[in-house]
């Protein structure tokens, strides 16, 4: 019976490494993808273009997704509108943040 047991939790220790894996791949990424496009906003600005500004709206419209509407102010449209407005880069390293914590608390219940 206690052979089952250890069996379950190895399993359940090794789905979580490879969960805790994949977060850390993901915060790898988003860092990376904000990074670079903090570097191409500067580079407009250094080459003399002016400072490239990209903001989540773009994001969106890029992904075909309407931005949320403003007809209606309820606390998620009011966060909604707060964050599209937002520098993209920005939020992108925020995120490959959240997802390295997410990574780091899964690693420590593991």
């Amino acid at each position: 019976m206690t052979e089952k047991g250890e069996k379950a939790k190895a399993l359940a220790a090794e789905g979580a490494n490879i969960v805790s894996i994949l977060f850390n791949g993901l915060a790898f990424l988003f860092i990376l993808a904000g990074m670079c496009l903090l570097l191409y906003q500067a580079w407009g600005f250094v080459s003399g273009n002016g400072w490239t500004s990209v903001s989540a709206a773009d994001l969106l419209y890029w992904l075909g997704v309407p931005p949320p509407a403003s007809s209606e102010l309820t606390a998620v449209n009011f966060i909604g509108s707060i964050l599209v407005v937002a520098p993209l880069a920005l939020l992108l390293i925020v995120t490959g943040w959240i997802c390295s914590q997410i990574s780091d608390v899964i690693e420590r219940l593991s």
